[in-house]
């Protein structure tokens, strides 16, 4: 190869030339966009999660290695942050399920809550400036005053009003 084309069998190469790249297979790279909402959440160190619907069943943990400091503008989506998250020391099996070039998801762990609740921005409504969620309380549809935590764009975290379990009735539904 010389550069990205392919260097035609019996042609001379001059000395520097490249002929073979080596990848490195002991780790991968991955570059995901990210909104401007969240990127002021993530930081370089934060663990990165990566899943892909090409290896199924595998999730790769690593680590954010850099993040941009300068958004992507362009026509058909809202402005977004590259973010390199980098994987060091894949397993074997894992070596056998990915492919460089691969399509993957990478999410970032910005804050871990286990006992928070998650759910839909759209289940929360405003009435006379303060937080509420329709739920079902036996067979009746009733409006629970709430406390939010952090939202982002999939969800808001509610802190004080709803429990574990209790049904969610969203507008429309």
């Amino acid at each position: 190869f010389r550069g990205s084309e392919r260097i035609p069998a019996g042609q001379a190469v001059a000395q520097g030339d490249a002929l073979m790249t080596i990848g490195d297979l002991d780790g991968i790279s991955l570059v995901g966009r990210v909104d401007e909402t969240d990127v002021v959440r993530i930081s370089v160190g934060k663990t990165a999660l990566i899943t892909g619907d090409a290896f199924t069943g595998t999730v790769l943990s690593g680590v954010v290695e850099q993040i941009s400091t300068e958004a992507t503008l362009t026509q058909r989506s809202l402005p977004y942050f590259d973010v390199k998250a980098v994987v060091s020391g894949l397993t074997p099996e894992e070596t056998a399920a990915i492919r460089l070039g691969m399509s993957a998801v990478l999410d970032v762990v910005v804050r871990t809550e286990p006992e928070a609740i998650l759910i839909p921005l759209a289940a929360v409504s405003m009435v006379n400036r303060k937080p509420f969620v329709r739920v079902l309380r036996g067979e009746e549809p009733v409006s629970v005053p709430v406390v939010v935590g952090e939202a982002t764009i999939s969800g808001v975290e509610i802190l004080e009003g709803i429990d574990p379990g209790d049904r969610i009735l969203l507008p429309g539904g």
